[in-house]
């Protein structure tokens, strides 16, 4: 089969939803019958402009095992204050941003 005129490449990688590399879809094409090297299929990858969703990989961003020393808890979960201005509480706003280099 030519696989050049046949648009059954860019047709499984859409159905995959972008997530199929070139592994995946020689597997997928060799069920249908359609036998095509991997580096044919990237080449056709290439020329479709399509290109696969790598996923990222877990990063641990806590490190529990260190000798530093720990915030005290002078609230101990106890939120209830009998006066004004006894306690204050605050949190750390994480904005996501699509730009590189900024977390």
């Amino acid at each position: 089969m030519v696989a050049g005129s046949n648009p059954v490449v860019p047709t499984k990688f859409k159905k995959s939803r972008g997530s199929y590399g070139t592994r995946r879809l020689k597997i997928e094409l060799g069920k249908r019958d359609i036998h095509l090297s991997r580096r044919r299929i990237g080449r056709l990858m290439r020329q479709a402009d399509l290109r696969c969703k790598t996923r990222r990989r877990f990063k641990a961003t806590t490190n529990s095992q260190h000798n530093l020393p720990v915030a005290a808890n002078p609230l101990g979960r106890q939120f209830s204050v009998q006066r004004p201005n006894q306690a204050y509480v605050g949190d750390i706003p994480i904005f996501r941003r699509k730009k590189a280099g900024c977390t």
